[in-house]
């Protein structure tokens, strides 16, 4: 990547702490599909969002949530 370059992921983040609520049900029927149906995938939190992140070399600049379920996160190279 350009020292300048952008980076977009759309995916769900998942909140730290779980709320009762339709959201709720909603990321962990989600967080099921993907840990029945692929090899090791899951949802992820900020933080965990972050940490894989930073071991790839990036640098996690911000994330916009959406009026989807899903956020859009912004990287740069670290």
């Amino acid at each position: 990547m350009a020292p300048d370059a952008r980076l977009l992921i759309l995916d769900r983040v998942v909140p730290e702490q779980i709320q009762p609520g339709p959201m709720t049900q909603s990321h962990a029927m989600l967080d099921l599909t993907m840990m029945l149906w692929t090899a090791g995938g899951r949802e992820r939190t900020a933080q965990e969002f972050e940490a894989m992140i930073k071991r790839a070399g990036l640098r996690l600049v911000r994330i916009i949530s959406m009026s989807i379920p899903d956020s859009l996160l912004e990287l740069t190279p670290a």
